[in-house]
């Protein structure tokens, strides 16, 4: 194991820092990189205590390193996954939602507020707030589509009346598929895409699954 050349210096001014203040508060954890014999860079913690003699005096430092190379890289993974997830939302004119089935909490995109009047957040982020913007008529074939998906896994398309913040009731289409199966196969999260419809479009609703 060898510490890399650029630092190198910055170590051995912890280890010296802490051998002279007597004590690891600053540096009792410690994260650097390090280099093995084969070449390849890990990045290590280190839990450092200071043992003394039966004076007091400080004898030596021991370091106990856990490597987390692994989880380093599955965390920037996962920055990029949601870096790519935030481009993709930036870039469709789709209003974007998700719905946590088990908690009832949802997400809703900036254009799914903006496409119903709204500011960003500007109502509770939960399947119930949702629901209570969708045209009473409308309701109850609506959340008949949604069970089935969630039951059954079917992909669901279905033509709609929101409320706007006006007031004023605008015609979209919401289609998703329920996903993240529990015990039983049904669905535990909805990501679904919702976009507006001509505002002449005639009145009955109709459910594709």
């Amino acid at each position: 194991m060898f510490i890399p050349e650029y630092i190198r210096e910055q170590v051995r001014n912890i280890f010296l820092t802490t051998m002279r203040r007597n004590d690891t508060r600053e540096f009792s954890t410690y994260e650097n990189e390090i280099l093995t014999r084969t070449g390849e860079m890990r990045v290590v913690a280190w839990s450092n205590t200071l043992n003394r003699d039966t004076h007091g005096n400080i004898v030596d430092v021991t370091c106990l390193g856990v490597d987390l190379t692994e989880r380093k890289l599955t965390e920037e993974a996962l920055r990029a996954s949601k870096a790519r997830y935030a481009a993709t939302i930036s870039a469709v004119d789709d209003g974007l939602w998700e719905w946590d089935v088990l908690s009832g909490q949802a997400k809703f995109s900036a254009i799914h507020y903006r496409m119903l009047g709204c500011e960003n957040d500007e109502f509770t982020s939960s399947y119930e707030s949702w629901r209570q913007l969708v045209h009473p008529e409308d309701i109850e074939g609506v959340e008949l589509a949604l069970q089935r998906s969630h039951e059954f896994g079917q992909g669901f398309n279905i033509d709609l009346g929101m409320k706007t913040k006006s007031g004023e009731w605008k015609w979209v289409c919401t289609r998703g598929k329920g996903i993240e199966k529990d015990m039983e196969n049904k669905a535990l999260r909805s990501p679904d895409s919702c976009w507006p419809l001509p505002a002449d479009k005639p009145s009955p609703l109709k459910l594709s699954t």
